[in-house]
């Protein structure tokens, strides 16, 4: 009886551990819920936007079943309406079946992660979405032998790849098509957050001794 008690006690112990990791390594912050297979739908975004060929670039609002967050267009030969259901068609490091530039998949340049996140942090607010988007696609090779020649290429190109710090989150494109199984239509860029180590590792500590403390009572 003491004995039952006593892992009771302890298996007490470890559950708000499991329970205080679950939290730390699920909290996204400022993170965009999406997943592949996701309806979503565009909106047109706030300030100003970029022009190309006829079409015309961010900033745009983006809408899924759970979250919505403002964002930019990565290719210039895909194009979106503001209305239709869209679908997640994958969500990864590279743009898909588009661009004028870079290949297919078209990976995302470090510039442009930097911009991006720069911009979901507050920390641009003297730029507009019209110079935001133009080194977007200036930097994703866009633009053939367009010089983009703004504050955000400038900011950029002083930036340090091997030293910018994310903050714990990733830059991601989010690739999406016209039906579930049809056509691709515009990439477009989200936040992701990095689970960090130290959560990882709380977590597993806590599931493997309540996986112990479990194996003890049933002997």
């Amino acid at each position: 009886m003491e004995t039952t008690l006593l892992m009771s006690k302890k298996l007490m112990t470890f559950v708000p551990l499991v329970l205080v990791a679950c939290a730390m390594a699920a909290a996204p912050a400022r993170a965009d819920v999406i997943s592949v297979g996701d309806p979503v739908t565009i909106a047109d975004g706030p300030g100003t936007y970029a022009s190309f060929n006829g079409g015309r670039g961010g900033t745009f609002t983006i809408t899924g079943p759970v979250d919505s967050w403002e964002t930019f267009c990565i290719e210039v030969n895909e194009y979106l309406q503001f209305g239709p259901t869209y679908y997640v068609g994958g969500i990864g490091d590279a743009a898909v079946n588009g661009g004028a530039g870079g290949g297919n998949p078209d990976p995302l340049g470090f510039e442009t992660k930097a911009i991006y996140y720069a911009y979901r942090m507050g920390n641009a607010q003297a730029w507009s979405g019209a110079d935001i988007q133009r080194a977007i696609w200036y930097f994703e090779q866009e633009l053939g032998n367009t010089v983009v020649d703004n504050a955000v290429t400038q900011w950029a190109l002083a930036q340090n790849a091997a030293t910018y710090d994310f903050g714990g989150y990733s830059v991601q494109a989010v690739n999406l098509w016209t039906a579930r199984t049809g056509g691709n239509a515009q990439d477009l860029l989200r936040l992701e957050r990095v689970p960090e180590p130290a959560s990882l590792v709380l977590l597993g500590a806590g599931l493997l001794g309540l996986g112990a403390i479990r194996r003890r009572q049933v002997r």
